[in-house]
């Protein structure tokens, strides 16, 4: 379940199409109605869980990311992942994480949106 503190616009989620889940973006509409009627709200919606080929597709090497001050590396385990964030010497670790987690922590500390590049 994705609470409505969670989202943000640019998020990327899981959509239930009523042909198979489909990655959705975020935008104010969905926030809204996510605000109001969270239960419903998540019955078409789902976090994307962290693969390999999402971590691919977002930039990541081997399962890491760098910028010019963090250092980004997930680590995939066999029912969740697990985020390490390094700056200098001091690292931290954020369990079970999906990728709108992984987005906001990425945007919080750099300013930046960690997006998806398309599927091939």
């Amino acid at each position: 379940m994705i609470k409505p503190h969670e989202l943000f616009i640019g998020a990327v989620v899981l959509y239930d199409s009523y042909v198979g889940w489909e990655e959705y973006t975020i935008d104010a509409s969905e926030i809204a109605v996510c605000e109001f009627k969270p239960e419903a709200w998540n019955v078409l919606h789902k976090p994307l869980p962290i693969t390999p080929e999402v971590l691919d597709r977002a930039g990541f090497f081997t399962g890491f990311l760098s910028n010019k001050q963090y250092g980004f590396q997930v680590e995939i385990r066999s029912k969740s992942a697990a985020l390490f964030i390094s700056e200098h010497s001091h690292t931290i670790m954020v369990e079970n994480i999906h990728f709108h987690d992984l987005q906001r922590l990425y945007l919080s500390l750099t300013g930046e949106l960690l997006t998806l590049k398309p599927k091939l």
